[in-house]
C-alpha cells in the first residue's frame, strides 16, 4: 500500500462539494479526534454556501452558534454509537460526524489507517448522496448499507490506483462482523467484491459523479441476497468464527476444528448468501496458505480449495472459484492482515 497519502477531511470534503456541488448548501462535516492525553477536539466544516432556509435572515455569528447547539446531539449521539454517522438536521442540513478512534478502523496499521478513514468517510457521503440510502429513507438496513458501501469502493477505486488490496480486506472485516456479532446490516461482501471484479476490465475512473451513483444503485440491485440474510448469518457461529481469527493471529501450535467446520458449514449450505458468506470467511486464509496454522495437511486445504472452487461455480461465483483454483497449485504467504 502505498504510503503517501495522509487522510485530510477538509481535502475530502472539498473533493466531494466539488463533484456534488449540490451538497454544499447542506453539508456540514464534523471530526472527532482524541489526543493521547484523551482529550477531545471537534472540528466543523461546511461551505461558505451553506444555506438553512429558515435562518436565512439572521447574521452569520447567530447562525454559527446555532449550528454548534443542533450539532452537538449528533456528535453525543456518534460517541454513543462508536461509529461514525450520517444524519440530518430539521431535514435542511446533512451531517457526518467521523470519529478516529471508533472499533471499525482498529484492525487497520498505520499504513492502511488513512484508506481506511477515506472509505469511511465516502461510504457516509454514499449515505447522503443516494436518496434510497439516506437515514431519513431508509434507517439501518442492509439495503441502504450496501449502497453507502458501493458507493464507497467505486469512489476508493476512482480516487487511489492503490486502493483494491485496502477494499478486500474491507470486503472481509464486513463478513467477519456480521459473522461475529449476527447483525446483517453491514455484510456488504458480496457488493464490494462484485465491484472489484468488475474494477478488473472496467476503469471506473470514467464514470462522472452522477453516473457513479447510479453505479452504486446497480451494483447494489444485482448483488442483493435472493435468501434470508439473518438466518444465513447465524449458521456460522459466532464462537467458531473468533476462535479461527484467535488461531490465525495468535497461537498457532495446537490443533484446531474452528477453520473445518466452518468449512463444512459452507459446504453444507443450500443457499449461495449462505455459502458466500462461509466461503468468504475461510478464502483469503486458503489462498495465502495461513490455513497451514491450523496443521491441516497440504493436501487436505487442496481439497478444500478444490470443493470451494467447485462450489463457488455451482453458485454463479465465477471469480472466486478462479481464485480457489489457482491457489491449488502456489498459495503465497503473507503476513499481516492483508491477506483479504
Amino acid at each position: 500500500m502505498n504510503t503517501g497519502y495522509v487522510f485530510n477531511i477538509q481535502d475530502e470534503f472539498e473533493r466531494i462539494i466539488h463533484d456534488y456541488p449540490q451538497a454544499a448548501e447542506r453539508l456540514v462535516v464534523r471530526h472527532l479526534s482524541v489526543d493521547a492525553e484523551g482529550a477531545e477536539t471537534v472540528t466543523s466544516y461546511y461551505s461558505k454556501n451553506l444555506a438553512v432556509p429558515v435562518l436565512r435572515n439572521i447574521n452569520r455569528q447567530d447562525f454559527i452558534r446555532w449550528l454548534h447547539t443542533q450539532l452537538k446531539d449528533n456528535t453525543e449521539l456518534s460517541k454513543k454509537m462508536q461509529s461514525s454517522t450520517a444524519g440530518f438536521i430539521q431535514n435542511t442540513l446533512d451531517i457526518v460526524t467521523l470519529l478516529d478512534h471508533e472499533p471499525f478502523l482498529a484492525p487497520y496499521h498505520a499504513q492502511d489507517l488513512p484508506y481506511a478513514k477515506a472509505f469511511v468517510f465516502y461510504h457516509e457521503m454514499g449515505h447522503l448522496l443516494i436518496e434510497e440510502s439516506r437515514p431519513s429513507f431508509a434507517g439501518m438496513n442492509l439495503k441502504s448499507e450496501s449502497l453507502a458501501d458501493a458507493f464507497a469502493t467505486i469512489r476508493m477505486l476512482q480516487t487511489f490506483d492503490c486502493a483494491e488490496n485496502i477494499l478486500r480486506i474491507i470486503s472481509w472485516q464486513r463478513a467477519l462482523d456480521a459473522a461475529r456479532t449476527g447483525f446483517e446490516t453491514h455484510v456488504t461482501t458480496r457488493v464490494i467484491d462484485k465491484i472489484l471484479e468488475d474494477s478488473k476490465k472496467f476503469d471506473f475512473k470514467i464514470l462522472n459523479p452522477a453516473q457513479t451513483l447510479r453505479a452504486a444503485e446497480s451494483y447494489t440491485l444485482a448483488t442483493y441476497p435472493k435468501s434470508d440474510v439473518g438466518s444465513g448469518i447465524k449458521k456460522y457461529s459466532p464462537m467458531l468464527v473468533q476462535d479461527m481469527i484467535s488461531q490465525v493471529f495468535g497461537d498457532s501450535t495446537k490443533q484446531h476444528t474452528a477453520f473445518k467446520g466452518i468449512c463444512q458449514i459452507a459446504f453444507k449450505a443450500e443457499d449461495a448468501f449462505s455459502f458466500y458468506l462461509g466461503a468468504r470467511l475461510v478464502k483469503p486464509l486458503l489462498i495465502t496458505g495461513e490455513a497451514r496454522k491450523f496443521n491441516v495437511p497440504e493436501e487436505q486445504l487442496n481439497t478444500l480449495r478444490e470443493i470451494f472452487a467447485q462450489k463457488s461455480t455451482h453458485h454463479g461465483f465465477h471469480e472466486m472459484a478462479e481464485d480457489f483454483k489457482a491457489s491449488q497449485s502456489s498459495p503465497s504467504f503473507k503476513k499481516s492482515l492483508a491477506i483479504a
